[in-house]
Formats: C-alpha cells, sequence, structure tokens
C-alpha cells in the first residue's frame, strides 16, 4: 500500500503520542521534501519534528511535477501541494490530509483521503490503542488541535474505509 502524507497528521498524532500508529495501519509512510521542511527543519524543537526525524518508516520523496506544485501552493501551501502531486505521482492508495481545502483538492484530483481523526478510528476499531474516541478527542483539544463537531460526527458514524 502507498500512502503519502502531509504534515497535519504526523504533527496531531505526534502531540498525543501516538505516531507510531501510522505505522501500525500502514507501513511505510511517503512525504514530500516541504513537509520534511516544515516538520523536521523548520519544526525544530516543536511537536512531531523529533518523532518523524527518528522515525526509519517515514520515508522522503522529491516531487517531480513542478507545474502542478506552482499550480497549488498559492491556494494550499507548499506541503500541501507536495503532498498531493506526490501522491498523483506514486498512484498512492491513500493520501493524509486534515486541511479542509486540500482534502476537496484532493479528492477532486481522485484522491482517496483520510485525516487524523479517521486514522485514530481506525486504530481504536483495531485495538491498536486502548484509550476510546472520546478520550482522545479531549487529549487532541487539549493539545491545540483544532477538530470540528461535524467531522466527529462523521468519523463515528462511517469510520474509515481503507
Amino acid at each position: 500500500m502507498i500512502v503519502v502524507s502531509d504534515s497535519g497528521p504526523l504533527i496531531a498524532l505526534s502531540k498525543i503520542k501516538h505516531l507510531d500508529i501510522l505505522e501500525k495501519i500502514f507501513g511505510d509512510i511517503i512525504i514530500p521534501e516541504a513537509v520534511w521542511i516544515e516538520v523536521v527543519e523548520n519544526g525544530d524543537g516543536r511537536p512531531g519534528a523529533e518523532d518523524v526525524r527518528k522515525s526509519p518508516w517515514i520515508k522522503v520523496n522529491k516531487v517531480k511535477n513542478q507545474i502542478g506544485i506552482e499550480a497549488l501552493k498559492h491556494e494550499i501551501g507548499i506541503g500541501k501541494s507536495e503532498a498531493i502531486i506526490l501522491a498523483m505521482e506514486l498512484n498512492a492508495n491513500i493520501i493524509l490530509i486534515d486541511d479542509k481545502i486540500a482534502r476537496g483538492i484532493a479528492g477532486s484530483m481522485g484522491l482517496k483521503v483520510a485525516g487524523t481523526l479517521s486514522i485514530i478510528y481506525e486504530a481504536i476499531d483495531n485495538k491498536l490503542i486502548n484509550e476510546n474516541f472520546n478520550e482522545i478527542i479531549k487529549t487532541m483539544r487539549k493539545n491545540n488541535i483544532w477538530i470540528s463537531d461535524e467531522i466527529i460526527d462523521i468519523i463515528e458514524k462511517d469510520g474509515l474505509q481503507i
């Protein structure tokens, strides 16, 4: 399975000490260079930086389609743009991205999209973590991770279909 991630899920899962569930669910995760720079280099000392740096199952790939990146980056930023274009280039099975606009763009390009909450739901459902969904939501909000009630309702109703 080919899985590409933006920075949002990496940072959010690191903040709640559950970055490892990505490896448990998907194996290797691929990120574009811009996401590495955003999380590890520019984010040095912040949540996620050291966790991502030390995770050998997170692989960094260079994006070839610079025109595609240029077309998207003004609307959604360089990291999300590179993640979407890389997912297209690799014919990824899924892209992990939380930003609503970026999710819409990725979906309109035919990519299957999942976000942090659906990953957590999947991990709970498969007994990869022992906390319940509401406990995790409280922990996320305590760690300043914004979550809309609408998304929580959708995840609790539909879960994650990988």
